[in-house]
């Protein structure tokens, strides 16, 4: 890694951590996201009751009910399948089941299809080269390092690139910075996990083809399975990034599940040869357990426990497929899960991970004790509406605009959870103000940024649904508002601001005080994303030089460390009433 590449990497890091001062990407954000467009499901897989697929309501009803009830899985929507029929799909709380959501490294096992797709057209084996298929962008200086390394290190995990997604945070040619990169190790010997490896099998496809990864996969496995809406961000050189940014709808994402399951036929027709896929989610490499109950494949995870696979995603996207019972577990959440530890994984296999009869004789009652459970997760929004639903307090707001009073916390605040700006690179330029408005029996928030500003309804007695852009990136956002007291009695609005396409939400808390305002922020994921998964971080980047030792300096101090993440991610602004909102610019 160049010295160069090491001080804008720990430039944007000690940025981050300054809530005084906006941060300022090397990179400029580039809108890439289409807004979500809701359609019907496209070839929609078969509905059957638990029970004629030889599984209890009751089993499905307490396991959904535990992923529900348990504090670190947080679960946006759940579907459950069995020999290719589905046998419970439900949301939680104002999410939804048919929109699209951001996979994360889930999409990693969608590169190895492509690269098994590859294979069986006979344009490469496991065995070629990178120095091969790169002979001409390969820098002189790196062939001798790339000599050895073939396509199956790079589906294992095991290539040994050390060019990885924090040094791509600040990069404009990935391409460039993996071929240019040092290898750590003897490639094959040992499983450094790297999003950067599926990066370049991705540009693999590219190279190969002349397609992009989406374009190849479309014909030949997508629009064959009745996968249609669907969205892959690229890098900074138009290159699909293969190991993140897949936004992919949970029935399609359950899809491709089934189609491993059922080794790659659908519809009678084989998209993609069993043999490869047996070998992409058999063992092919251990993994420390530090990161779970499984081992690698080519992209997929092989369990240690049970005849699984995994196609894994942080934050908890999840495709779980038992081979011996012919179940399927599917999950979106929005935890600060970056691998497979939390409870979902102890739960499903508890649950699914042994056998079950084919079928069971039908028990009504447990099948309405299940609708019962699922529509209590979701609940139906009332069906009338009258004037005066609106909250009494939120005739007390109308019309007020709040500024911050200070400008130290607000330089940094922004209404996208912070999480996401840094994981898209999309990063606010600081609050400028707040302000309520009732219109039409609805009380509307307009939260003004320095340089845009996003304006909703909100919901109080069912969520309100709005698209917001940051950027220009559009998201689907539900919004849902109660008004509370403090212990002093003084009136609290609540917000809570759930981001449906992606794992995240965004809470405020606006406290009147009789000589003030205080507006507090926090999101979900929250710090726990950071000071759980720091120490994983640091350790597995500790041989990387340079990067290794500037991040071990930046959390030397371990109670400082976790004292600027939590003011980060919680910022407390005292907010003024004004007029107006005076444009404002921060950090000159």
């Amino acid at each position: 890694m160049k010295i160069s590449s090491v001080n804008r990497t720990v430039n944007l890091l000690t940025q981050i951590i300054n809530i005084e001062k906006p941060t300022e990407s090397p990179l400029k954000f580039r809108a890439q996201k289409p807004p979500f467009r809701p359609m019907p499901v496209q070839q929609p897989l078969p509905r059957a009751t638990p029970e004629s697929r030889g599984i209890s309501s009751d089993l499905v009803r307490t396991f959904l009910q535990k992923l529900a009830d348990d504090p670190t899985i947080h679960p946006h929507q759940v579907m459950l399948l069995r020999d290719g029929h589905v046998i419970a799909q439900t949301a939680f709380g104002a999410q939804e089941v048919n929109t699209w959501k951001y996979t994360f490294s889930a999409c990693k096992s969608v590169v190895s299809m492509a690269i098994g797709l590859l294979i069986d057209e006979g344009r490469l084996t496991e065995q070629t080269r990178i120095a091969d298929i790169f002979d001409k962008k390969l820098p002189a200086l790196s062939a001798t390092r790339f000599n050895d390394m073939t396509v199956e290190h790079l589906l294992t995990m095991s290539s040994g690139i050390q060019f990885s997604e924090i040094e791509a945070m600040t990069s404009d040619d990935w391409l460039k910075g993996c071929l240019n990169s040092l290898i750590n190790g003897e490639p094959g010997r040992k499983f450094h996990y790297n999003s950067l490896n599926t990066y370049v099998l991705a540009a693999i496809v590219r190279e190969i083809t002349g397609q992009e990864l989406l374009e190849y996969l479309r014909p030949r496995l997508l629009e064959p399975m009745g996968i249609v809406n669907v969205f892959w961000e690229k890098c900074p050189d138009g290159i699909e990034r293969g190991g993140w940014g897949l936004y992919l709808c949970p029935e399609d994402f359950a899809k491709l599940a089934l189609l491993v399951m059922q080794d790659g036929q659908w519809n009678g027709k084989q998209l993609i040869s069993a043999e490869y896929l047996r070998r992409a989610t058999d063992r092919r490499i251990a993994v420390p357990e530090e990161y779970g109950d499984f081992d690698y494949g080519y992209q997929f995870w092989s369990g240690r426990k049970h005849r699984c696979f995994l196609m894994n995603g942080m934050l908890g996207q999840n495709a779980v497929g038992f081979r011996d019972s012919g179940i399927i577990a599917v999950i979106n959440a929005g935890n600060y899960d970056m691998f497979q530890t939390n409870e979902f994984f102890r739960l499903t296999q508890e649950t699914f991970g042994r056998t079950f009869p084919a079928r069971l004789g039908g028990d009504i009652s447990a099948f309405l004790r299940l609708r019962r459970t699922i529509d209590g997760f979701t609940p139906a929004p009332p069906k009338l509406f009258r004037k005066n639903d609106l909250p009494p307090e939120a005739e007390m707001l109308d019309g007020l605009t709040l500024i911050p009073d200070r400008d130290d916390a607000a330089a940094s605040t922004g209404l996208l959870p912070l999480a996401m700006q840094v994981i898209s690179g999309n990063y606010t330029d600081g609050l400028a103000g707040i302000r309520f408005y009732v219109e039409n029996h609805t009380l509307y928030m307009a939260y003004h940024e320095a340089d845009e500003t996003h304006t909703f309804p909100i919901g109080f007695r069912a969520p309100a649904f709005a698209s917001l852009k940051f950027h220009g990136e559009p998201q689907r956002a539900a919004v849902s508002g109660a008004f509370a007291r403090d212990e002093d009695n003084h009136p609290v609005l609540k917000l809570r601001i759930d981001l449906l396409e992606l794992p995240s939400s965004r809470f405020l808390r606006l406290y009147c005080y009789p000589d003030r305002y205080e507006l507090l922020h926090f999101e979900s994921p929250d710090e726990g994303l950071i000071l759980t998964n720091i120490p994983r971080v640091a350790n597995s980047l500790e041989d990387v030089p340079l990067v290794g030792p500037a991040l071990t300096k930046i959390t030397t101090d371990w109670d400082y460390f976790k004292y600027l993440v939590k003011r980060l991610f919680r910022p407390r602004i005292v907010m003024k009433k004004s007029d107006t909102i005076p444009p404002v610019k921060y950090g000159d």
